[in-house]
């Protein structure tokens, strides 16, 4: 019995106990020719929450491996007498975080789709294997993504390096004694499951026997390919902190007891384990999940019965890759690479099929339909459980089952409430879907369905945040571009499709910046390598891979060039031939693009004083991602200093001409340069801006932009004292704060450029940064040519709005809807705004998410959203106005998905899930009254005296957010946590203003629940969720699942009730909290209200029982003149108090 360095487990020590004795019976010292070994394969996943829960939530499965050598090299394997087993229970005294858990603490049986899991896992499969190195997997067409992964963990186990083979480092020198172990530490490039990484190995053998220890550690982060996969709308750039604050860490070990020699030898055993922990916070708390692996050889013999091997036909359709690298959930539907060559794609890519499809339409549509149900019905949590599975299962979905899924929600029954729910809600999830094949529909249906048009702005927009821009995705947008081009002006959906366009574009080059800074890596590796290695076969391989990486970079570059100047062409033509708002469209497009090919575009009109003022500042604005090209970044930054040293320009562009190029990141020498020309400034506007730009930056705390900030600190040493003006002035105000507890931070800031007769911009954003990465989260503002002229039209002496009789005018000469148009033409004709055609309008709103302008609203748009288009029914007559708009809303979608996919040595993906959705119904009736309503000829009298509003709604509506860790299969156990915000509070007030009195009645009506108006619930639970598949060969199907084992008090945590009550006496209410809390809930970790169950209600009852229905609260405005009223002697008495002149009772100071 080999003794082992104390850190082993008990059961490493009884494996290896139990492997010494059989080997008195097995006499192999190495893998031989017609001979088959048996071995024991066990592998386990189980995810924890250490240290508040002993719930584990995992997977066991357990086989008999029978590995026959027909040949020195060709393997066959079949796996025999398996079980599979679930993890569900507490588990105290094993550490399931690091050992494989004894079988009383697990149940057999994971779910129904145990039958199918065992059958396609003892499908037959061979590997190549020559001198420790796996050369190739060979498998049946008749596998599962799933199952194949599996099995390629099973094989990686037999990749034992001991040749060194791709040597990176030799580490010591082994040093050969006859007493004492020899120890041989080196670092190789190694293929393995899990990617092609580098790989540390420790052998340890020693003289006098035939047996010896390896194991081997995995260094992630020097890889030449790793399979990871992140989906999601959030985007960011790494920053310098981002390996402190990166919250998950991956590794993985493998120990071996081998008997023979280095270069032949026989597996005793092998151990395997990964483990990946999420640490949201620097405190204690983490969220683990664990992957182990055990194989020990049981026997050996000759080969007394072969296992079945692969038919030519099937091997010969090659449907899986033979690489040892598993795929991952989403990468087969979905590949994040949009260079991926189509070639590339169908290999890897089985679900193609119609034979591999895992889902078909009705099981789709059957859950859509069972959302919308528990939507109108009860509009419950089951609403979006069961919308959460529809979408896993629509990841999973090729474009084809997306298309017939949408054809026969079309054709339900026609004005079928649910049906037409269930269509909305698909239609919702699709964007947050994110998959080529989703992406694909979308367009098509936005491109030949007219009917569907007004809803797809909103689906592009996030489409533009979450979708892979491949080529065909793009092509799909410009066909879409074309067909709107038919209808003869740029309607909403219009503007933005290409404001979409330049966003793809901006994601392609970015995609190829990242991909030009892998080849690099690579390359640098791979020369590395060369010159390390005279094998022949390795230098056959390395000049291989160096062919592919030269072929790949030449594809990358093509393809980037062809799309982007297609892309760059569309939107030229726009800016070329369009009308003064269409241009403004085609640049915005291009400032969301950042493409080097535009820069001659822009850089033409700055230069053109010709063009108009906004015009050519947009064109200014339009360089502002204009650094993924150091040549681009160079040239953007000269065009926009030579704008900014320009003294003969306004200084509205020469403003926003300073702000753009620092958004780029300048030399500093450049900023330096500029704070030195503030001495000689004229205009004080542009000095004003400047020295509030630079002073932000320079005393903000907010560390991402460090950088940046010590440039403009040091500038700062040589400008002027920062002064006010006496007048409106550009500024630039932030402030940044940031929490390292929870590793994140946030920046706000507030902007104004220009001024307010020429171009005025005022902006508000905020930055982010989370986990190292920071992102230009959110940006919203105003673009205006000239706006006070506006104001004024509005609000001045004579506006439309301040002036009383010309909206009475317009009001009282338009009875119906029916002349609703021509309030709008007489509208436009006052404010003197021409159509958006002809001219750009006088201003527009619009917002920035993750960096892409995904819209802008003019307010001509807003103006003309005054036409009711039938919504509302308004009652015209001599004494009354009277509007009433019925209110009826329902609402099922998704807000946020999240997925970030692992892989581990054993071939199980391990997924991390953040989602957000909700679901909304709610229904009432909104009035409002005018009287007396009198005509023209009336005028001279009093205004209206009474304005009424009453509203009544009933509004109900759940709100989930979900979070998961662990195993992402059909079977996919986990440990999760849900939010789950209800509301179903009732809102019934009437208000009463008279305009003569300047009174206000405000009457509440109490409402009399029945249930919470409102429920808070927080909940950390092991999940096992079963995705209903389909069996191949039987066409069975088995339910979808979901079971959950709630954490409640775990472990050293105790719950605390809570009943609380306030008086709201104004209200005539009682406010209610009833719930519990688990104890030190409140402390900086957001890990410790999952350590229980968190539960909230809150309510609202009456004060007492002789509390009134109603609750009516009157006030009065009144205005005092300090003069009629004479100073209080020092002896002064309220029954004393004579005023001079005795003021009107209405108005008296009353309330």
């Amino acid at each position: 019995i080999y003794q082992f360095k104390s850190f082993y487990t008990f059961e490493k020590q009884f494996t290896i106990s139990f492997i010494s004795v059989q080997c008195q019976a097995i006499r192999d010292k190495a893998f031989r020719a017609q001979r088959e070994y048996i071995y024991q394969y066990e592998t386990q996943l189980v995810t924890g929450m250490e240290p508040f829960t002993a719930i584990h939530s995992g997977f066991r499965l357990s086989a008999t491996a029978r590995v026959q050598f027909s040949t020195g090299t060709e393997v066959d394997v079949h796996l025999e007498n398996m079980f599979v087993y679930r993890i569900n229970k507490p588990v105290k005294q094993y550490q399931a975080d690091s050992n494989m858990i004894p079988k009383q603490f697990i149940s057999e049986g994971a779910s129904e789709m145990l039958p199918l899991i065992i059958s396609v896992l003892k499908i037959p499969f061979r590997f190549k294997y020559s001198k420790g190195h796996v050369i190739k997997v060979m498998l049946s067409d008749k596998e599962t993504e799933w199952s194949a992964n599996t099995k390629r963990g099973f094989v990686s186990l037999f990749e034992v390096n001991l040749e060194k083979r791709m040597l990176l480092q030799q580490l010591s020198q082994p040093a050969h004694t006859t007493h004492g172990p020899t120890v041989d530490n080196y670092k190789v490039m190694e293929k393995a499951v899990t990617g092609d990484c580098a790989t540390t190995y420790t052998v340890k053998s020693r003289l006098t026997t035939s047996h010896f220890f390896v194991s081997k550690v995995r260094d992630f982060d020097n890889c030449l390919e790793k399979p990871v996969y992140f989906k999601s709308i959030v985007d960011g750039y790494p920053t310098p902190t981002h390996q402190k604050d990166n919250p998950l860490s991956v590794g993985a070990t493998v120990e071996y007891s081998l008997s023979g020699t280095t270069t032949r030898f026989l597996i005793l055993s092998a151990i395997a384990q990964t483990k990946i922990i999420f640490t949201p916070v620097t405190q204690n708390g983490a969220i683990r999940t664990t992957v182990n692996q055990t194989l020990y050889l049981k026997d050996a013999g000759p080969i007394q019965q072969n296992v079945p091997t692969l038919t030519p036909r099937e091997h010969e359709r090659n449907k899986f890759s033979e690489e040892l690298r598993m795929s991952l959930p989403g990468q087969i539907l979905d590949p994040q690479d949009p260079f991926q060559s189509r070639g590339e794609n169908s290999q890897h890519n089985p679900s193609q099929s119609e034979a591999d499809q895992k889902y078909n339409v009705d099981e789709i549509y059957t859950q859509l339909l069972h959302a919308a149900q528990n939507t109108q019905q009860v509009t419950s949590q089951e609403a979006l459980v069961r919308l959460r599975l529809a979408v896993t299962m629509l990841k999973a979905s090729p474009r084809e089952i997306i298309r017939e899924l949408w054809e026969k929600i079309q054709s339900g029954t026609p004005h079928r409430s649910e049906t037409e729910l269930a269509k909305k809600a698909l239609w919702n999830v699709l964007p947050h879907v994110g998959t080529e094949g989703a992406a694909l529909h979308i367009l098509d249906v936005c491109t030949n369905d007219t009917t569907m048009r007004s809803n797809c702005t909103t689906a592009l927009n996030t489409l533009t945040l979450k979708v892979t821009p491949t080529t065909e995705t793009i092509e799909k947008l410009i066909a879409l571009i074309e067909a709107l081009a038919t209808t003869g002006r740029p309607d909403k959906l219009t503007q933005v499709s290409y404001l979409s366009l330049g966003s793809l574009s901006y994601k392609l080059s970015l995609a190829k910046y990242w991909n030009m800074e892998e080849i690099k890596r690579v390359s640098r590796i791979l020369a590395d390598l060369r010159g390390r290695h005279g094998s022949r076969f390795v230098r056959q391989y390395l000049s291989s891979k160096r062919r592919d990486v030269r072929t790949r970079k030449t594809h990358i570059l093509n393809v980037h060039a062809q799309t982007n100047h297609r892309i760059v062409e569309t939107i030229k033509k726009l800016i070329d031939e369009g009308t003064q708002a269409e241009r403004v469209l085609g640049l915005k497009s291009l400032a969301n693009a950042g493409d080097t090919e535009s820069l001659s575009i822009l850089k033409q009109i700055i230069t053109n004083r010709n063009e108009p003022l906004f015009i050519r500042i947009f064109a200014v604005t339009a360089h502002r991602r204009m650094y993924l090209e150091p040549a681009a970044h160079q040239q953007a930054i000269g065009t926009l200093l030579s704008v900014y040293q320009d003294s003969m320009e306004m200084h509205e562009i020469r403003s926003a001409a300073f702000r753009t190029m620092m958004g780029l990141w300048p030399d500093q020498d450049v900023i330096t340069g500029i704070a030195q020309d503030l001495h000689s400034e004229q205009d004080i506007r542009v000095s004003q801006y400047v020295s509030s730009y630079l002073d932000r930056l320079a005393n903000s705390s907010y560390t991402p932009l460090w950088e940046l900030n010590k440039k403009c600190k040091d500038a700062m040493k040589f400008s002027p004292p920062n002064y006010k003006a006496d007048y409106y002035h550009p500024f630039e105000k932030s402030i940044g704060m940031m929490f390292p507890d929870h590793k994140a931070g946030i920046d706000l800031r507030v902007s104004a450029l220009g001024s307010p007769y020429k171009f005025g911009s005022l902006s508000f954003g905020m930055d982010t940064y989370i986990y190292g990465v920071h992102s230009t989260f959110f940006e919203l503002g105003i673009n205006s040519e000239g706006m006070s002229p506006v104001l004024a039209d509005l609000f001045g002496p004579k506006g439309l709005l301040s002036h009383s009789q010309s909206l009475l005018d317009l009001m009282r000469r338009a009875p119906g809807a029916g002349q609703s148009q021509a309030i709008i033409d007489e509208i436009f004709e006052k404010l003197k705004v021409q159509p958006r055609t002809e001219s750009l309008p006088s201003a527009h709103v619009y917002y920035m998410v993750m960096g892409h302008e995904l819209d802008y609203v003019d307010f001509t748009e807003i103006l003309s959203g005054i036409n009711t288009r039938g919504l509302a029914a308004v009652q015209v007559d001599v004494d009354q106005l009277k509007a009433s708009l019925p209110i009826h809303y329902e609402d099922l979608g998704f807000q946020h998905d999240t997925q970030l996919s692992l892989p581990s040595e054993a071939g199980l993906p391990v997924s991390l899930k953040l989602q957000a959705s909700n679901t909304v119904k709610m229904d009432g009736l909104l009035t409002v009254d005018a009287l007396p309503f009198f005509s023209k000829s009336g005028r001279e009298g009093p205004l209206p005296s009474t304005l009424a509003a009453s509203i009544d709604l009933k509004p109900k509506m759940v709100t989930a957010l979900y979070g998961s860790m662990g195993l992402d299969w059909h079977v996919a156990p986990a440990l999760a946590f849900h939010g789950i915000f209800k509301n179903s509070m009732p809102i019934r007030n009437d208000l009463v203003y008279n305009i003569q009195s300047q009174t206000l009645k405000i009457i509440n009506h109490v409402p009399k629940l029945s249930k919470p108006m409102m429920e808070v619930i927080i909940e950390p639970y092991g999940e096992f969720q079963t995705i209903r598949s389909r069996d191949r060969d039987t066409d069975d199907r088995v339910k979808s699942t979901i079971d959950r084992t709630p954490l409640l008090a775990t472990t050293g945590t105790k719950v605390t009730p809570l009943d609380l009550s306030y008086d709201i006496d104004a209200m005539g209410l009682k406010l209610g909290v009833q719930g519990q809390v688990p104890d030190n809930w409140g402390l900086k970790t957001p890990l410790r209200p999952l350590s229980g169950r968190t539960v909230l209600n809150f309510y609202l009852s009456p004060l007492g029982d002789e509390a009134p229905d109603t609750i009516t609260i009157q006030s009065q405005i009144v205005e005092l003149n300090p003069d009629s009223l004479e100073a209080a002697p020092a002896d002064w008495r309220a029954d004393q108090r004579k005023p001079k002149n005795q003021a009107s009772p209405t108005s008296a100071p009353t309330i």
